[in-house]
């Protein structure tokens, strides 16, 4: 069988999001929990509204996940003392634990990948993957690029 680019994006994302759901169930947290501890750099301080776009989700799923990430103490929430409505989030420290745990769980998905390529084959992929991101933003108004303004 002939699987189609898009086919075998929703498998490599399967593949994926049963690692995710395994390593997140282990440690006591929804797939979408560790999304969004997977999303934040330990010594950023970001609000609800911004960690829902960097998410695509919706502010009241995002509402959701913050708050079970606050009942289990991962994340800071701070109320604006100007506008309720706007609040300030950032790891706790067992938040920057779980986060960097959640980081070597990326690191294992990705060792895994690379040890099946070449150095020459993963560097195609990678870029061929940041091409397909790439065609897919202005369908959907999304941006993909890095830190450095690179797709």
């Amino acid at each position: 069988m002939k699987y189609s680019i898009v086919d075998t994006i929703m498998l490599l994302n399967e593949q994926c999001c049963h690692l995710n759901e395994q390593d997140a169930a282990e440690n006591n947290l929804t797939s979408k929990e560790m999304q969004v501890l997977l999303s934040l750099n330990p010594e950023e301080t970001v609000s609800s509204v911004d960690l829902a776009q960097r998410n695509l989700l919706s502010p009241s799923r995002m509402s959701r996940i913050i708050d079970g990430l606050v009942s289990k103490e991962y994340l800071n929430r701070e109320t604006d003392e100007h506008d309720r409505r706007y609040s300030r989030l950032s790891l706790t420290p067992g938040g920057i634990k779980k986060n960097k745990h959640t980081m070597e769980f990326k690191k294992r998905c990705e060792s895994k990948i690379k040890s099946k390529l070449s150095e020459n084959e993963f560097a195609i992929i990678q870029k061929a993957l940041r091409l397909l991101l790439f065609s897919m933003e202005d369908e959907h108004g999304i941006s993909f690029t890095d830190s450095t303004g690179h797709h």
